[in-house]
């Protein structure tokens, strides 16, 4: 089964909460966010992920990584073994961050679906390559965009906007409704590094499992559970750094 959260979530139209009700709702959040906290321990150095383009971020219930499909697959033959790694190990959520589809910065990819049909969900939250969440940039223009903010040390004009903390916190909270009902969650974008980095270090933040100021150096401790790709900077680019720094312990 496919879901979609992120700019394509469709939210159900009800009547608006009053300011008191609203502070409520944020009150619960943050309070079912930091019950849900308590529960959580980051994964210990050493130990290494379910595949070997990925880590564990909570061992046994969140990993993270690499796009876990092979060239190619189409859904007739063996699965990735990526794949199959990762539902042996327990997965049964994966937080699809990629454009794979026709005209998205992913599209080289061969979507892995059908691997998992019936065994797991694949819940789709598109992010352009190099980007924020919220960008509205998608295929050659995402990528002449990254292009041209790596040359000019500048990040992407589009990005962060007025959506991209809406976004994020649409993916976060995917995430921890997941783990609440006793799914275990993989996260993964094409490398996994940059959008994947990105959503793991505001998760983090958001569970105040890391500081401000400590939260850059325990997402690269994390990666090291990456076999083949530890030892690569996460996230990419400046702009998803500061955007991580900047996330709020409850938001």
């Amino acid at each position: 089964m496919a879901t979609i959260c992120g700019k394509e979530l469709s939210m159900p139209t009800t009547t608006h909460p009053t300011g008191r009700q609203e502070k409520r709702l944020e009150v619960d959040l943050y309070e079912t966010i930091n019950s849900m906290s308590d529960s959580y321990q980051l994964t210990e150095e050493g130990v290494f992920g379910p595949t070997n383009r990925s880590y564990w971020v909570v061992e046994g219930r969140f990993a993270a990584g690499a796009y876990p499909s092979k060239k190619g697959y189409t859904g007739s033959g063996p699965t990735p073994k990526r794949l199959e790694l990762l539902v042996d190990a327990g997965i049964d959520v994966f937080i699809n961050l990629t454009q794979d589809y026709p005209g998205g910065t992913d599209s080289h990819m061969s979507p892995y679906d059908p691997g998992v049909e019936g065994r797991a969900e694949v819940v789709r939250c598109p992010v352009p390559d190099e980007h924020l969440p919220a960008c509205p940039l998608e295929g050659s223009e995402a990528r002449e965009a990254a292009r041209g903010a790596h040359f000019a040390g500048e990040g992407c004009p589009d990005c962060p906007n007025d959506r991209s903390r809406a976004e994020t916190k649409e993916i976060l909270d995917r995430i921890d409704s997941a783990l609440e009902e006793g799914q275990n969650v993989y996260a993964h974008c094409w490398g996994g590094s940059g959008r994947t980095g990105t959503i793991v270090g505001c998760w983090i933040r958001r569970h105040g499992l890391a500081g401000a100021d400590e939260v850059l150096d325990m997402l690269a401790k994390l990666r090291l559970g990456d076999r083949d790709g530890g030892m690569k900077p996460t996230p990419n680019t400046s702009a998803q750094a500061e955007f991580i720094v900047s996330w709020g312990e409850g938001e």
